[in-house]
């Protein structure tokens, strides 16, 4: 299962990278251009987030939430810690802070890989297993592109519709706003699951009031 992960991870993510190669093109402005070269570097980043995705799947299924967990962390601590060598270095620019994420991403997935590599390496993809795993994974895939559509269908109008500057103050404003909704949020998950385990109206509401 593990082969037939990676493989399949693979696969989609050069798909979808081959689509990003074609698609940038006629999806970027005249004026944003010169970002072009700086994106195609990001067809590499498809690939390797979704091999982990799906062998990080496969960690959930074998209940290895340590490492789970581990590999979640690590491509975000490794990008704060590119962030800070280059704010510290005086080359802090948005062209290292893209180059940092894509560099940590890819150590990500380097790790990942030796983690499973005899797996990997000791084993043929099990085609039948794969095209079951498209299929049913297809129902799930729709609406997560949907999803995404409607949460960063507003940048994807920004690009082509102001200046980079102006792109750039709006997805920081956006990010601001959503740390502050990622701070609150395990609070509210925490208060409507204590609500949602009484069944009496009156408790629910003593219970909510504990929270807040």
């Amino acid at each position: 299962l593990i082969a037939t992960g990676f493989w399949v991870g693979l696969f989609l993510g050069c798909f979808q990278a081959l689509v990003l190669a074609l698609a940038l093109p006629l999806y970027l402005p005249a004026d944003k251009m010169h970002l072009l070269g700086a994106s195609r570097w990001f067809i590499f980043y498809l690939p390797a987030t979704l091999v982990m995705t799906t062998l990080m799947g496969s960690d959930q299924g074998k209940g290895s939430f340590g490492r789970f967990s581990f590999l979640l962390v690590l491509p975000t601590a490794l990008y704060v810690a590119a962030v800070l060598a280059s704010w510290a270095g005086g080359i802090a620019s948005p062209r290292t802070f893209a180059a940092g994420l894509l560099i940590a991403t890819l150590i990500t997935f380097a790790v990942r890989i030796c983690m499973d590599w005899d797996a990997i390496s000791g084993a043929k993809p099990e085609w039948e297993i794969a095209r079951r795993l498209l299929r049913r994974g297809l129902s799930f895939y729709i609406p997560a592109v949907a999803g995404l559509a409607l949460v960063r269908g507003d940048m994807f109008l920004l690009v082509r519709l102001v200046p980079s500057d102006a792109v750039g103050l709006y997805a920081v404003a956006q990010a601001i706003a959503l740390g502050q909704l990622g701070a609150v949020s395990p609070f509210l998950y925490v208060s409507f699951s204590a609500v949602a385990g009484n069944s009496v109206p009156r408790h629910q509401l003593e219970t909510l009031a504990q929270h807040f």
